[in-house]
């Protein structure tokens, strides 16, 4: 059984048509991302992961929603490209929902399937990380391999987004001392 970082995290258990075309929506409309912010002054890297799925077709992303939750929504004006002639919407799906769904959809993938895979790796290193430690309170800072390991996942995951080979390349954060 994998393990998940919430207790109240109920693992559901789903259709297998349903994953099957959940893992279809995902190859041809979805977006699988891992993105990072690092904070100087507090000398932190943050990353983030979730899997979006944008469409005009309003009844899809309600389903989605209603199927395996995640958030539902509508783009704001600002958000919504200028050659739309349709409101768009997304669903996206983060945490522990979203490692649980990547499992369940890995079978059923063909064209993101390495980048599912990606995903549930990247998911695995939040794991036990924000574990309280005794006398220490808050978000505890990542060690640099961990760093190291996430952004190589990232950079990956970019390099399979990018067409025709071109892609951006990623400079590593540092993780200073706490003394520095």
């Amino acid at each position: 059984m994998p393990h998940y970082k919430r207790s109240d995290f109920i693992a559901k258990e789903y259709n297998p048509l349903h994953l099957a075309y959940l893992a279809g929506i995902i190859d041809g409309e979805g977006c699988i991302h891992i993105g990072y912010y690092f904070n100087k002054s507090q000398n932190r890297a943050t990353y983030h992961t979730l899997i979006q799925v944008t469409s005009t077709d309003k009844p899809l992303i309600e389903w989605l929603s209603n199927k395996f939750g995640g958030k539902a929504a509508l783009y704001t004006k600002a958000q919504t490209p200028k050659n739309s002639r349709q409101i768009p919407y997304v669903w996206k799906i983060t945490g522990d929902d979203l490692t649980h769904l990547c499992r369940l959809v890995l079978p059923f993938m063909i064209s993101k399937k390495d980048q599912i895979k990606i995903m549930i790796k990247m998911r695995e290193t939040f794991y036990d990380q924000h574990e309280p430690k005794k006398g220490q309170q808050g978000i505890q800072p990542m060690s640099q391999e961990l760093i190291n390991f996430r952004h190589s996942l990232m950079s990956e995951l970019r390099s399979l987004h990018c067409r025709k080979g071109r892609g951006k390349s990623l400079s590593i954060p540092c993780a200073l001392s706490p003394s520095a």
